[in-house]
């Protein structure tokens, strides 16, 4: 019953989490290191016990506060001493193991020597930019059982994790919209030129949109299987998170691509789906979204953001809008409408590039918005465009609206073909059921 994981967060790649925290990348990638990481090898707990803060210094006994690392073979981490008391979720890549703490970038270890009791690492954290290279020893196993996978059912029973996957999912979620909206600035512009099918926002859009997708897939998957009398947590608050939050990405590639793959929970991978035409995804989306339960009652984040059920019926009056659907549309932006709150939904974009957390809300819905729909779904579009460009030029919303509006072309000067995006060239050549758009 249970789909064997390799590793719960396997779907995670590194152009979701950030490349490193220190600036000097090529020296970090080309510094030798074991090929590929042995993950039964891994798991367990680890002291330093030598250390060295040079590449050409010699390691000598480690003198700071005794100091230990555990990687738990559920993708759980957990730090003690000189860098801190801390837990978190954990990657692995190759040979470098990507460390996050409530969803930032907190450390780097890449593995240089790895045996059953010895493991050697160059490390960097996020709080001590400089690079350190540790010898470490293991002080307890806590490998897996025969097999070395995970069973979802055991990661899911813990509120906790399931909690830190969702979390991803709105990491993955904010990281799509910010590449979105970059992407978007250039189709107002002179740049759009630069917007081709080997142009690197366009690769990065397109994997940043389908790595949410497979993070919250591969939730909704677990936790559906997983009957509810093994969980001693209500399950349908984080599957709305989840549903919301994948129907929200798969919304807007759809609109920017003209129709894409539509991956479900449950299949198979990318690279052997054809193109769904938009008409397709769009009512995926709207069926899915009809269908929720359990709509979280607590802000999510410390309250920078949070799937709602006004969030909902704003993503359901978007679809309706793009399927020409006025009286639907319109119901469903009166249902966003109700509420105190002038800010339906935002989501917060963390950037640790080079060791520091930058932080960026991005407003996504409003009760203003709400009325441009509503106004939208009534036919009313006179001055329609004038109230975007006044309150919302070029925010989330607006591309969609002009070209939902026919009038995308003249704002924006761009050719018939450009009103939607390229598919990027390496997806073209890894699935063969793919094709690309018209004029690329």
């Amino acid at each position: 019953m249970y789909k064997i994981l390799y590793s719960i967060f396997s779907i995670v790649t590194a152009g979701l989490l950030l490349i490193g925290c220190n600036p000097n990348g090529d020296e970090w990638d080309n510094e030798p290191g074991v090929a590929e990481i042995n993950r039964a090898l891994l798991y367990g707990e680890w002291e330093i016990y030598k250390a060295k803060y040079a590449p050409d210094a010699s390691m000598t006994e480690w003198g700071e506060k005794p100091t230990y690392f555990t990687f738990n073979e559920n993708g759980l981490y957990e730090g003690k001493g000189y860098y801190g008391d801390v837990k978190g979720i954990y990657t692995i890549q190759g040979n470098v193991i990507k460390v996050l703490i409530d969803n930032v970038t907190y450390a780097e270890y890449k593995v240089l020597e790895q045996a059953e009791d010895a493991l050697t690492v160059r490390a960097t954290f996020t709080s001590t930019p400089s690079k350190v290279w540790m010898e470490c020893k293991r002080t307890e196993y806590l490998g897996p059982e025969p097999g070395g996978v995970i069973n979802p059912a055991v990661f899911y029973s813990t509120e906790a994790n399931t909690r830190a996957m969702v979390g991803s999912i709105y990491e993955a979620t904010a990281r799509f919209l910010n590449k979105q909206l970059e992407v978007e600035s250039y189709i107002y512009s002179a740049d759009r030129m630069r917007l081709s099918i080997r142009s690197p926002e366009i690769r990065e859009l397109w994997e940043y949109g389908y790595q949410a997708v497979s993070r919250a897939n591969s939730l909704i998957r677990s936790l559906l299987e997983i009957p509810d009398s093994f969980l001693n947590y209500p399950k349908g608050q984080y599957l709305t998170h989840a549903r919301t939050l994948r129907d929200f990405v798969l919304y807007n590639m759809n609109h920017l691509w003209g129709g894409i793959p539509l991956l479900k929970e449950g299949d198979d991978p990318l690279v052997s789906h054809s193109r769904s035409d938009e008409e397709t995804v769009y009512r995926f989306i709207v069926d899915d979204l009809l269908d929720v339960e359990g709509f979280p009652n607590n802000r999510w984040d410390a309250g920078k953001g949070c799937v709602s059920e006004r969030v909902i019926n704003m993503l359901l009056a978007e679809c309706s809008l793009a399927r020409k659907q006025g009286p639907p549309a319109k119901d469903f932006a009166d249902d966003a409408a109700i509420g105190d709150e002038d800010v339906i939904f935002t989501l917060l974009h963390r950037d640790t590039s080079y060791g520091v957390v930058k932080e960026t809300e991005i407003p996504v819905y409003s009760k203003q918005k709400t009325n441009l729909y509503i106004q939208e779904a009534k036919g009313e579009t006179v001055g329609l465009a004038a109230s975007w460009d006044e309150s919302f030029l070029h925010a989330y919303g607006y591309w969609a609206t002009l070209k939902r509006l026919g009038i995308a072309k003249e704002k924006v000067g761009c050719e018939e073909y450009q009103l939607r995006l390229p598919i990027p060239d390496y997806a073209i050549m890894t699935n063969p059921n793919l094709e690309q758009n018209e004029g690329y």
